[in-house]
């Protein structure tokens, strides 16, 4: 495991991406950071008129940001702005902080990938959260939308389609999606990261919606992994990763917390092209597609030296 960043050697410019969205949440990185001590900030705006807490994340965006941040309504003109950023920023280097909370998985890979690009002018990334508050869910089975990898740059090589496939879950409150993972994938291995430390409802919850993981059959395999320590999260999926990956076929799903995603795509381009990410998206054809998620009170912060986390060279 890659030491984490422990001493900044110089202060470098700071660069903050966040996220306008219909989530609560989505705001409050604004109300909770330290904004004046970003030398840019990026948000990306999903435009979600009227829709949840779009409105009030608006008003709160034009009261803490209007005129001082870079408002993004694309994927493509984030990912402009980022490298645009690096550019600038090419000679001195720059830190960048990212509130994932609220952005969609598709596009934080898409971040990941362009931080990683940028590595060699990034002297740390770090990873904020924000978990939001346990909304009781319903449990029934939803319809797939989505079952593959996470991008075309995360679907991994087939030069070890012959090894054993050793699938990496990250269980949430989502009914039924780890055991029916393991019945589409049927992995040689199975090993599930159960989110515990911010509600017991929630844990309970997970607990029910995966059939207590009775299934996975060796206890061991099910890791219980505290939302409030991102580092020994962190450590442990890195860990088993690196040590899975030599002799199998390393396949992530991170579901749940959207942490773990974020941990599983940094890991993934470390070990490019040996470990995939997958995404798996349903939808309950009678019930609403998208909902509200309102933010805790909990901030949850882990910060990486970029070489301690992507590496000297990358293979």
């Amino acid at each position: 495991m890659p030491e984490l960043i422990s001493k900044v050697e110089k202060v470098l410019p700071k660069i903050l991406i966040g996220a306008l969205g219909y989530e609560a949440r989505s705001s409050q990185f604004m109300l909770s950071e330290d904004l004046d001590s970003y030398d840019e900030i990026l948000i990306f705006d999903y435009q979600s008129d009227n829709l949840h807490s779009y409105e009030i994340n608006k008003s709160i965006y034009k009261n803490s940001l209007e005129g001082r941040a870079k408002r993004c309504s694309s994927k493509s003109e984030i990912l402009h702005e980022l490298e645009r950023v690096g550019k600038n920023f090419q000679v001195s280097g720059f830190e960048i902080s990212v509130d994932f909370s609220s952005l969609d998985r598709g596009l934080i890979a898409d971040l990941v990938l362009a931080i990683y690009r940028n590595r060699s002018v990034i002297g740390s990334v770090e990873v904020l959260y924000f978990p939001q508050t346990f909304s009781k869910p319903e449990l029934k089975l939803e319809t797939v939308t989505k079952f593959g990898p996470i991008s075309p740059e995360f679907s991994g090589s087939s030069r070890s389609s012959t090894q054993k496939l050793c699938m990496i879950v990250g269980a949430g409150y989502e009914f039924g999606k780890v055991i029916g993972a393991q019945d589409r994938l049927e992995p040689d291995e199975i090993y599930v990261f159960s989110p515990v430390g911010t509600d017991p409802q929630f844990e309970d919850a997970v607990e029910k919606a995966n059939y207590e993981f009775e299934f996975i059959g060796d206890v061991e395999n099910v890791i219980n992994y505290n939302l409030l320590d991102p580092e020994e999260t962190f450590s442990s999926l890195f860990e088993l990763v690196r040590h899975k990956k030599s002799t199998h076929r390393v396949l992530l799903l991170p579901m749940g917390p959207k942490i773990l995603a974020v941990f599983s795509l940094l890991i993934a381009v470390r070990f490019h092209p040996d470990v995939r990410v997958w995404h798996y998206s349903t939808h309950r054809p009678d019930g609403p597609q998208i909902s509200n998620a309102i933010a805790s009170g909990q901030r949850i912060s882990l910060k990486f030296a970029s070489a301690a986390i992507f590496g000297e060279s990358h293979a």
